[in-house]
């Protein structure tokens, strides 16, 4: 009977000490829930085009920020993260957060390196935030707003259980 009073009494220990260091970690430590965009003066501004909902606003210069990161982010004349087509794009990435960059500055998002290597026209069309329905939505518009017509469309998603 011992023993098991022994193991019982350190499984309810540790899973005290984790209660206790789990509450510590998070007052020491918060995490906020949401990644802010600043304009160049400090406050919060909203990225999305106004008038269409699958474009980001063109030409927008803006600071993403968390307690994670602080990063410059730049859009494109189309409302996308760069690198910037000059023409129809030949490779189009298409996805979510991981794909637009979240967190990254523009130059160390992977469609950025991948096209500046391989030397190709790209689009990023990544979104934060999204689903297929609305990346699938976004690819549309571009394909029929400004008769994109890509050699290779890929898609990325960072998919969480």
């Amino acid at each position: 009977m011992k023993p098991i009073a022994n193991i019982l009494l350190t499984v309810g220990s540790l899973g005290l000490a984790l209660v206790i260091i789990e509450f510590v970690s998070r007052e020491l430590f918060p995490m906020v829930p949401a990644t802010l965009n600043l304009n160049s003066t400090g406050q919060p501004i909203q990225i999305n085009a106004e008038n269409n909902s699958c474009r980001l606003k063109p030409n927008l210069s803006f600071v993403q920020e968390s307690n994670e990161f602080s990063v410059s982010v730049a859009t494109t004349r189309y409302g996308n993260r760069g690198p910037a087509p000059a023409k129809s794009p030949d490779t189009i990435f298409l996805g979510d957060s991981f794909t637009f960059g979240h967190g990254l500055a523009d130059n160390q998002t992977f469609s950025y390196i991948y096209c500046s290597k391989s030397k190709r026209n790209c689009a990023n069309l990544g979104r934060s935030g999204t689903g297929t329905v609305v990346q699938l939505n976004t690819l549309v518009d571009y394909l029929e707003e400004e008769s994109w017509r890509p050699q290779e469309v890929y898609l990325f998603m960072l998919a969480m259980v």
